[in-house]
């Protein structure tokens, strides 16, 4: 019975510092976050707003909404987000799908990115087929999703 109440003492212990340290971490990567202030809507129909752009040193986010008020129902086009750093270099864009968005209709977006030191974004509006570069990024994502499997796999194993 002694070595029960010793044992669940350590487990109590070892997850109360489970919660402090998940606490912590958490609030390190919410507080490395920075806002990116500067940004460029180039077209004025769809109306667009950034609602959150935030980024790391090595990755971030842009949230927002997108207001159809052409007057007409969008069928297909693409947003694309140019990435820019402080001297003003491109350094990705990313692609947002827009479809089947009827007049004065409001959709929000969320676009992912991993670019370094993002200071500057540039949102417009292209008809082109982007759809290559879309599953590209697709692929990507998958790729690097793959990479984790084994090490997965390995920890569940370990832990069995």
């Amino acid at each position: 019975m002694a070595r029960m109440k010793v044992f669940l003492r350590y487990l109590i212990i070892f997850i109360l510092i489970y919660i402090i340290f998940d606490f912590f971490t958490y609030k390190y990567l919410v507080n490395s976050y920075k806002n990116i202030k500067t940004y460029e809507i180039v077209e004025k129909a769809p109306e667009v707003k950034i609602n959150e752009a935030k980024a790391t040193a090595v990755n971030g986010y842009v949230k927002g909404t997108i207001k159809n008020n052409t007057g007409k129902k969008i069928e297909s086009t693409n947003m694309k987000i140019d990435l820019y750093n402080s001297r003003g270099a491109n350094l990705e864009t990313k692609y947002c799908k827009i479809e089947n968005l009827e007049d004065n209709q409001t959709a929000e977006f969320n676009v992912n990115f991993r670019a370094h030191n993002i200071s500057h974004i540039k949102v417009s509006f292209t008809n082109e087929n982007v759809d290559e570069q879309i599953d590209k990024e697709a692929e990507e994502l998958k790729n690097t999703l793959n990479k984790w499997i084994p090490f997965v796999g390995l920890v569940t194993l370990i832990c069995l």
